[in-house]
């Protein structure tokens, strides 16, 4: 237990070692070419069994050498597969001769809790084949950096457990000497933690702390000494030193839409790529207009009365000589008359109707440099009609009004997005 409990410490602390990196936007790579970083995992390790009756001998007694070797890939800065083979001693204890690799030995009874006597004694050799898949945690909490000094690696897959085929039980149950079956399989989950140290572009060192469950039937202690069957599985636990050695080993390459091959044809598509862009933009920037003229019509909706509707292109008041009374401006894309610039034109209407027998024009501008030339066609004519009611509410006979529309500039210091008045000559 006390083994355990370090390692669930070690665990911890190398969690929080990862969690004080600097945190950033995750950002998209490319999965590598499958002849790329490849490596080779080569170690020794310290490893324990756990079934039902084993805990009988001492914990620190059950210890066994063993080693690993595993070839994988990174697909990505975070996350990778291999194919490993763990080849290992393992030892446990057991009440009787069940078990399916008890040895003609004992344990002795101060390698046993409580002291007992005559507590049998299981050694075997065992094989691992797995296959698993691992993540950087490093690199998923924190910012992507390939060549730091330390990596916390998770990894967790599935393989199956068997032994090495001699020295097992006795086929005490067919009552004949010799050796029965031989050799025992039992599916397997495998779990651990990997602490890697970067040592050059070609090596690591690792420390690999993992574990894993095996199929309760693998080492024959499927009963206890009542009768009672075992229903839960077996552990086991390891801790290791390794090296690793990499092959092919490239920097991952960020995922970038927006840069194509140099070539002729790939930029003729960028380029065609990139008028479609711009042309998207203009189309968006001419439907979020029509949406807010639609709500400004909705909000502010405009009564036209009858008025004598006039353009810039009519003859009549074309060479007419004028005299601007006073403009009104507007915001961008609306057509809307604050309450300032209302009083502004109460007192033009003021002007006006001290002189009845004059015409007056009231002109509709917009600014041509956004929007599309409809929806600065009907600005202009908003703009005007707004303006036109203002005045009418005012008490201006709508018979001296003249709406026109000018898709030019007004005089210099008016904002172009306006309404300009002008009174004509009244001889």
């Amino acid at each position: 237990m006390k083994k355990v409990l370090l390692f669930a410490v070690l665990g911890l602390f190398t969690l929080t070692v990862t969690a004080q990196e600097n945190f950033n936007e995750k950002k998209s790579y490319v999965v590598e070419r499958a002849k790329n970083n490849w490596f080779l995992d080569l170690g020794v390790s310290a490893n324990v069994y756990v079934g039902q009756q084993d805990n009988i001998a001492k914990f620190g007694k059950r210890f066994a050498p063993g080693g690993y070797i595993t070839a994988g890939k990174w697909i990505t800065p975070w996350v990778g597969f291999k194919f490993g083979l763990d080849f290992t001693q393992y030892k446990g204890a057991a009440y009787n001769d069940n078990a399916n690799f008890v040895r003609n030995l004992v344990w002795e009874p101060d390698q046993t809790r409580d002291g007992l006597e005559g507590v049998m004694k299981q050694k075997w050799f065992a094989f691992n084949p797995h296959v698993d898949i691992f993540f950087s945690m490093t690199n998923i909490m924190g910012q992507i950096k390939e060549d730091r000094l330390y990596d916390l690696i998770f990894q967790v897959g599935a393989g199956f457990m068997a032994n090495s085929g001699n020295k097992v039980k006795p086929d005490y149950w067919n009552g004949t000497q010799g050796y029965g079956k031989h050799v025992y399989y039992a599916p397997t989950i495998n779990i651990g933690l990997i602490n890697k140290f970067n040592v050059s572009d070609a090596c690591d060192i690792n420390i690999d702390i993992k574990g894993g469950w095996v199929g309760n039937d693998f080492d024959g202690q499927v009963y206890s000494m009542d009768g009672t069957q075992y229903k839960a599985g077996d552990f086991f636990a390891s801790i290791g030193l390794g090296v690793t050695c990499k092959f092919k080993s490239t920097k991952h390459t960020e995922y970038k839409p927006w840069i194509i091959k140099d070539t002729e044809e790939s930029e003729a598509c960028y380029a065609a790529y990139k008028k479609l862009e711009a042309e998207k933009a203009a189309v968006d920037a001419d439907n979020k207009a029509l949406r807010d003229e639609l709500e400004n019509l909705k909000k502010n909706p405009v009564i036209i009365r009858d008025t004598v509707v006039l353009t810039k292109t009519e003859i009549e008041y074309k060479e007419k000589p004028r005299t601007m009374l006073g403009y009104v401006e507007f915001a961008n894309g609306s057509a809307k008359i604050s309450a300032s610039d209302k009083a502004k034109l109460a007192d033009i209407a003021e002007q006006i109707k001290a002189n009845p027998n004059c015409q007056y024009e009231i002109c509709g501008y917009a600014d041509n440099t956004t929007g599309s030339k409809a929806i600065n066609d009907r600005l202009r004519n908003q703009r005007a009609d707004a303006a036109i009611k203002v005045l009418q509410d005012c008490g201006v006979s709508p018979n001296i009004l003249k709406k026109a529309t000018n898709d030019g500039k007004p005089a210099k210091g008016i904002s172009p997005r306006a309404i300009v008045i002008n009174s004509y000559d009244c001889k």
